[in-house]
């Protein structure tokens, strides 16, 4: 595996596109991507990672390649994931700064000049560029308003960020070392770095069906909360608590019950026990469990991405 030099480059700024079956747009995101670019009085390279794609993907970014031969290309053996895909290609860029952006322009490569200003001239080490106008489904909303939700708890700066972003190179390097099976690139940044910025922007957003399914949504969301907090815990014990003193009002209940109605001795109070302590129990052992088995893949050093083929 390549490692990133720090020292200051020739490239002003490096981008890298994860892309996934992306074969019948991704044309159109590189020429749109490289004009905004060539209107730039910078340096740059672009490197795009597909990420096991299932179309012809690959064929399209060799004809690609034919046409802007200093494209870096590079494909993966499987779907490893947008931020393993990522990862990837922060091994292979020389760029003083590195932005990320997807690859099916629902973010505005206009703005890039803009970022870089941002984080060129203030004391930044990560900028966001947020879309108001993006477009998500009621589902996906869904998703993403309890996942920030369940992040906040762990700290103000969790949950926020995009996957359109620019980065010191220092930054991206720290990311490459501190890469492992379970990334999220958002959550390794904020290990780093507190000198973050956001500017807001609307655009209307690209009419490319989003190609991530809701499983896959589910999974990295799962994953963030279990590998990169202690969320899961945190539930537990709180649940825990709860329970406890629910069981102990409703046991002062059939005491006082008892004495002044007279009721004979039930199963009701066990059962409310029994139910409440085992339920507890087999969730603290499913979360347990969780742990266990990541720590396990771990162990086994999973790989973080593998790649076929780079051009």
């Amino acid at each position: 595996m390549e490692d990133l030099q720090q020292e200051l480059s020739n490239v002003d700024i490096s981008m890298v596109i994860p892309v996934y079956n992306a074969g019948g747009h991704i044309d159109n995101t590189v020429k749109t991507v490289l004009e905004n670019f060539k209107a730039l009085n910078l340096s740059f390279e672009l490197i795009l990672v597909d990420d096991g794609s299932l179309d012809n993907t690959w064929d399209s970014l060799k004809k690609i390649k034919e046409q802007y031969p200093n494209l870096v290309i590079i494909r993966l053996t499987r779907n490893f994931g947008q931020h393993n895909a990522t990862i990837c290609g922060f091994n292979y860029v020389t760029g003083n700064y590195v932005i990320t952006m997807d690859d099916d322009l629902e973010d505005d490569p206009s703005l890039v000049i803009e970022l870089y200003n941002k984080i060129h001239k203030g004391e930044y080490d990560l900028v966001y560029g947020m879309n108001d106008k993006k477009k998500k489904s009621v589902t996906r909303r869904l998703l993403t308003a309890v996942y920030k939700k369940l992040t906040k708890l762990e700290g103000i700066d969790k949950g926020k960020g995009s996957s359109y972003r620019i980065m010191t190179r220092n930054l991206a390097v720290n990311i490459q070392k501190s890469s492992n099976q379970f990334l999220f690139i958002d959550e390794i940044c904020l290990w780093y770095t507190k000198n973050i910025e956001y500017i807001h922007y609307n655009s209307q957003c690209s009419k490319v069906k989003s190609r991530y399914r809701k499983k896959n949504l589910f999974g990295l969301a799962g994953n963030v909360i279990m590998f990169s907090s202690t969320l899961p815990l945190r539930l537990v014990t709180v649940i825990g608590f709860s329970m406890v003193f629910i069981n102990f009002i409703l046991g002062i209940y059939y005491v006082i019950r008892k004495f002044i109605h007279d009721v004979p001795p039930g199963y009701t109070s066990i059962l409310i026990s029994v139910l409440f302590g085992t339920g507890l129990i087999l969730m603290a052992l499913g979360i347990i469990g969780e742990y266990v088995g990541k720590m396990l893949k771990l162990l086994n050093n999973a790989p973080v991405y593998e790649i076929r083929e780079k051009q």
